[in-house]
C-alpha cells in the first residue's frame, strides 16, 4: 500500500504541479469556449455532447472560486495528472516480478516512467486549454491498471476487476468514441473471465449490465435539452436528434474517404509522428513490448498493443483538422507496452549483473533516460501559461463593432470564445455572432428562436421554407442540394435585410463557407473585421495589432492564419481609405496589416499599392 501511494502520489505531484504551472490562463482556441460554457451552464457540446465531462466539469465548477475559464484549464489539469499517476500504478506491477529490483527502486522507476508520459508532448500539450481527451485519458488509464492486476490473483480488486472494467468503459462512452477501442482489451479480460467463472451466464449478464450503467450517463442529453439549455446542439430531446448526436453523424462528412494509398500513406505518418508526440525511448520501448509479448504469448499485452494499432487504423480515415488531439488515448496502452519491453530489457541485465545495487541504479538510470527523452521531444510545446490569444482576438474584433451589431460568419475560431465571454462572462451582451454553418441545422435555428427571437421575427415564412427543405437531408432521404441552398440563401438575404434596417449588420466567410450567394447584390463595405451590411461610408475601429501579438506565445498553422485574417481586415480597409481619400487611415492600415502578416503576399501587394498612393499625394486628410 505505501509503494502504490508513493508511486501514485509522487507522480501526480509532479504532473499536476508542471500543468497548473504552465497551462493557459483562460480560453484557448477551437472547442475550448464552447465546452467550458457547456460545463458552466449545463448545456450540450457539440458531438457527442461529453455528458460525464459537462457535469463532471460542472460540479468541479461549484467549488471553484476564481474563473471559469481557469477553472476548466485546471480541471484538465487536474484529471490528466490523475490519469498519469494511475498508469505508475500499472508500470509498478509490471516491474514487480524484478526479484532484486528493491522496493524503493521499482517505485521510483515507476514514477519516472508515468512522468515521462505524463510531461511528453503528447499529455502536456492536451491539458493546455479545455478539452475532453485528459478525462477520457483517466479513464484508460484506470481501465489499463484494473487489465494488469486482473492477472494478478493476490491483488485485492482482483475480483471486481473485470465488473469495474465494463462500467468504466461504459461511463467512457459519456466522454468521447474513442473509448470505443479498448474493445479489444476489455473482451480478453471479460472472456477470460468467464472461460474460468463457475456461473458464466449470470457473469456475463452482469457484464452487460454494468456496461449499460455506464452508458446510462448519456442519458443527460435528453434529459437537459427538453429543459432548453442555452447550448443545444443537435436537439437531443428527440429520438433522430439524440442517435445523430450519439453516432456524430455530421461528421461523416469528413470519414472514410481516402483511397488505399491516401490511408496507407497517413498511416506511415501517423506511425511516424508517434515518437515525437511520446518521445524515442517510450516509441522503442513499445515496439521491443510489442515483439516479445508475441514472442512471450502474453495475450493480455497483445490486447493493450491491439488498441493503439485499432485505434490508430480507424483514424487514418478521418480527415478532421486536429485528429492529432485523438491519439492521446492511444498513447496511455502504449505506455503500459512500453513498460513491458523495459520491464524485459531489466530482467536480461538482472540475470548480467552480480550486483544487486548495480542493478537498481541501472534500472533508474534507464527510467530517467526515459523521462528525460519525453521531456526533451515536448521542448517546452507545453507551455501556454501566457497564451490569451484566443480571449484577446476576440474581445479585439468585439471591440471594432457598433452597439447591438448582428454577425453572421463561418470562423470556429471566433464563435467559440465569443460562446464563452457572451454567455459566461457577459462580455458585449448587445452583440450577436451567428454560425454560418451550423445555421445549415435545424436545431441551431431553434436554439437560436428560443436565445435571440428577434433575429427571426419577420422571417417565418423563409425560415420555414430552409426547415422544409433541409428536413430529408437530415433524417438520411433523398435531397436537393441546389433546393437547400437556394432556401438557405433567401433567408440570411431576409434576415440580412431586415435586421440591416434596425441594427448594424455584418458578414464575412461566405465563400469559404460555400455561401457565395448569401448578400451578394447588397452594398457593403470593410468594417474592423467583418464586412458591414450598410448604405453608410464612415471607416470603423482598427484591430489593434499590437494587442493581439502580445497575447501570442508561439506561432502555428492556426495563429498564423488568424493574424492574417486581422491583416487582410485592415487592408480591405486601407483600400476603403484610399478611395474616400483618407490618408491618415491609409497609414494606419499599412501599419496594422504589416505588424500581423509581414510576409504575406496579398499584404504586401496592398503596403506596395498604399506606399505609392501616399507618394503621389493624392486624397487628402479628414
Amino acid at each position: 500500500m505505501k509503494r502504490d501511494l508513493l508511486a501514485f502520489g509522487s507522480t501526480f505531484i509532479v504532473a499536476f504541479v508542471v500543468y497548473a504551472l504552465t497551462t493557459a490562463p483562460g480560453i484557448g482556441l477551437v472547442d475550448a469556449g464552447e465546452l467550458t460554457t457547456a460545463a458552466s451552464t449545463l448545456s450540450i457540446a457539440h458531438p457527442t455532447g461529453y455528458p460525464f465531462y459537462t457535469t463532471l466539469g460542472h460540479v468541479w465548477l461549484m467549488f471553484w472560486p476564481f474563473a471559469v475559464a481557469r477553472g476548466m484549464v485546471i480541471f484538465s489539469s487536474l484529471v490528466c495528472a490523475l490519469g498519469s499517476g494511475i498508469l505508475a500504478l500499472a508500470a509498478l506491477r509490471l516491474l514487480e516480478d524484478l526479484g532484486p529490483l528493491s522496493v524503493p527502486m521499482r517505485t521510483a522507476s515507476a514514477s519516472l516512467l508515468a512522468v515521462a508520459i505524463a510531461l511528453s508532448p503528447s499529455a502536456w500539450t492536451a491539458v493546455d486549454f479545455a478539452e475532453v481527451y485528459p478525462l477520457t485519458w483517466l479513464i484508460a488509464s484506470l481501465l489499463l491498471f484494473l487489465a494488469v492486476i486482473s492477472e494478478r490473483n493476490a491483488e485485492p480488486l482482483y475480483a471486481l476487476a473485470p465488473f469495474l472494467v465494463c462500467y468504466l468503459w461504459g461511463l467512457g462512452f459519456g466522454n468521447h468514441l474513442t473509448i470505443m477501442w479498448f474493445a479489444p482489451l476489455i473482451l480478453f479480460v471479460v472472456l477470460r473471465r468467464l472461460f474460468r467463472s463457475v456461473h458464466p451466464v449470470f457473469s456475463a449478464a452482469l457484464y452487460g449490465a454494468l456496461f449499460l450503467l455506464g452508458t446510462s450517463i448519456n442519458l443527460y442529453l435528453p434529459i437537459r435539452s427538453a429543459r432548453g439549455p442555452l447550448l443545444d446542439w443537435s436537439a437531443p430531446h428527440t429520438l433522430p436528434g439524440l442517435v445523430r448526436h450519439l453516432t456524430a453523424w455530421q461528421y461523416r462528412v469528413w470519414m472514410f474517404k481516402g483511397n488505399w494509398p491516401e490511408l496507407l500513406h497517413k498511416f506511415r505518418m501517423f506511425v511516424g509522428d508517434m515518437p515525437g508526440d511520446v518521445g524515442w525511448a517510450i516509441a522503442l520501448l513499445a515496439l521491443l513490448g510489442i515483439i516479445v509479448a508475441i514472442v512471450r504469448k502474453s495475450w493480455l499485452t497483445v490486447s493493450i498493443a491491439s488498441v493503439w494499432l485499432v485505434g490508430t487504423l480507424y483514424n487514418v480515415n478521418y480527415d478532421i483538422p486536429d485528429i492529432s488531439t485523438y491519439f492521446l488515448v492511444f498513447y496511455a496502452p502504449l505506455f503500459v507496452v512500453a513498460v513491458y519491453g523495459l520491464a524485459w530489457i531489466l530482467t536480461r541485465l538482472r540475470s548480467a549483473m552480480k550486483s544487486a545495487a548495480g542493478f537498481s541504479a541501472v534500472s533508474v538510470f534507464l527510467s530517467v533516460c526515459v523521462a528525460a527523452a519525453s521531456v526533451g521531444a515536448a521542448g517546452g510545446s507545453g507551455i501556454e501559461s501566457g497564451n490569451r490569444f484566443a480571449e484577446v482576438y476576440t474581445r479585439e474584433i468585439l471591440k471594432t463593432l457598433p452597439q447591438n451589431a448582428l454577425v453572421l460568419q463561418a470562423n470556429w475560431d471566433i464563435e467559440s470564445p465569443f460562446i464563452y465571454l457572451h454567455n459566461v462572462e457577459h462580455v458585449r451582451p448587445d452583440v450577436e455572432i451567428l454560425d454560418l454553418n451550423l445555421l445549415q441545422r435545424s436545431w441551431y435555428i431553434a436554439q437560436e428562436q428560443r436565445t435571440d427571437p428577434s433575429v427571426f421575427r419577420g422571417v417565418e415564412r423563409e425560415a420555414d421554407a430552409f426547415l422544409r427543405e433541409v428536413a430529408p437531408f437530415e433524417s438520411g432521404r433523398p435531397y436537393d442540394g441546389r433546393r437547400i441552398e437556394s432556401a438557405f440563401v433567401s433567408l440570411l438575404d431576409s434576415i440580412i435585410a431586415r435586421q440591416s434596417r434596425l441594427r448594424p449588420v455584418y458578414i464575412r466567410d461566405t465563400y469559404q463557407s460555400g455561401h457565395g450567394e448569401v448578400a451578394r447584390s447588397m452594398k457593403m463595405i470593410p468594417g474592423g473585421y467583418f464586412m458591414r451590411v450598410t448604405a453608410n461610408s464612415a471607416l470603423e475601429p482598427f484591430i489593434d495589432a499590437d494587442a493581439l501579438l502580445a497575447s501570442v506565445t508561439e506561432r502555428d498553422e492556426r495563429v498564423d492564419y488568424l493574424l492574417k485574417q486581422a491583416a487582410l481586415a485592415a487592408s480591405y480597409q486601407g483600400d476603403f481609405a484610399m478611395h474616400a481619400g483618407d490618408t491618415l487611415s491609409v497609414r494606419r492600415a499599412m501599419i496594422e496589416s504589416g505588424k500581423l502578416a509581414p510576409d504575406d503576399p496579398q499584404i504586401a501587394k496592398f503596403i506596395r499599392e498604399a506606399t505609392q498612393y501616399l507618394a503621389v499625394g493624392r486624397g487628402a486628410t479628414r
